[in-house]
């Protein structure tokens, strides 16, 4: 016989991406990361939140969103971040570009991207992805959130 069980909820250290590789006509990846309004009201003021790592090239990547300080310092911002793990890493050539999904119609919308050599303990990225302050960010009729949650993509490219 089942009894009733109460599952009380966790929070996770490494948020679970979805990650479509692919090898040609280049090494590259496509990271969907989806973070609901409750996820991203915890980051703020100072908090971060890691994603699961994904391969590429061999080499151990990741995702990280923060809740940060724009780069004048004014405002507190959602940022986008991309890193490598292990510290006998070869640096890695890439090219890289971040989107946010937007309402009214659902499309993702590039918001930054570059070119960078990711070396172990380095990120790079973006300190205010969505161009908005938090509050205007998390507003109920914000343009980020589709249905409660923010879909977040990275697509990352190795350069030859």
């Amino acid at each position: 016989m089942l009894t009733a069980r109460c599952y009380v909820e966790r929070a996770y250290k490494y948020k679970t991406v979805k990650v479509l590789e692919f090898l040609t006509p280049h090494q590259q990846c496509v990271v969907h990361l989806d973070l609901d309004r409750c996820e991203c009201s915890f980051l703020f003021p100072t908090g971060k939140v890691f994603s699961r790592t994904f391969h590429l090239g061999g080499r151990e990547l990741f995702l990280a969103a923060y809740c940060n300080m724009d780069l004048q310092g004014a405002v507190q911002c959602l940022g986008l971040f991309l890193g490598m793990h292990g510290k006998e890493s070869k640096p890695l050539a890439i090219y890289y570009e971040f989107a946010v999904r937007m309402s009214p119609t659902n499309e993702y919308v590039s918001k930054h991207k570059g070119n960078y050599t990711l070396t172990s303990g380095v990120v790079v990225g973006c300190r205010n992805l969505c161009c908005v302050d938090w509050t205007a960010f998390l507003k109920e009729d914000s343009l980020y959130f589709i249905k409660g949650v923010v879909y977040l993509l990275a697509v990352i490219t190795i350069r030859e």
